[in-house]
């Protein structure tokens, strides 16, 4: 009987201390006066998967990447936040017009703009213009009918998303309701 009571406090007391290291970073680029693109600005949250698969002729392993993750802001300017289960922030992408920025903890990565920004997270090109107008339900066009977007389910939160070329992915989104 004391063994299941040590253990059982031992898992509480693990739990309770790997959610007191979890750190929130305030969002702070969007609340700035000078970001005038900001009021049209959207917020989502909710789950997202990323698989990218290796083509047939490179050595490559199969990427993924599954969390949570809080967006807000607009393709010109914007953050997103992935995230763990237990809500600690993995990673922060920021971008605006002339610039973007990856932070993982107290790194911070630099890039000319959020194309450039998305390659380097995900591996997979996607425009944000594209990434929106399917959180709002619209089948935005796509550039050399990379990202083909199923939008069947977006009224129940649900969005998918596969492209063939030059890599294959697909993305998975599941929204949260408001």
């Amino acid at each position: 009987m004391k063994r299941r009571f040590f253990a059982a406090s031992g898992l509480v007391f693990t739990i309770i201390s790997i959610a007191g290291c979890a750190t929130n970073t305030p969002a702070n680029g969007l609340k700035d006066s000078k970001n005038t693109a900001a009021t049209d600005s959207q917020s989502y949250s909710g789950r997202l998967s990323l698989v990218i698969e290796p083509t047939a002729t490179s050595n490559e392993l199969q990427q993924s990447f599954s969390g949570s993750f809080e967006l807000r802001g607009n393709a010109n300017i914007g953050e997103l936040d992935l995230l763990t289960p237990l809500g600690q922030i993995v990673m922060q992408l920021r971008w605006q017009p002339d610039n973007a920025m990856i932070i993982r903890g107290s790194q911070r990565q630099l890039f000319a703009n959020a194309q450039d920004l998305i390659q380097q997270a995900t591996g997979a090109s996607l425009s944000l213009e594209q990434l929106f107008a399917w959180l709002q339900g619209k089948d935005a066009p796509v550039s050399s009918g990379e990202w083909q977007v199923d939008l069947s389910a977006h009224a129940n939160g649900r969005i998918m998303a596969r492209r063939a070329t030059p890599t294959p992915a697909v993305l998975r989104i599941a929204l949260e309701k408001p």
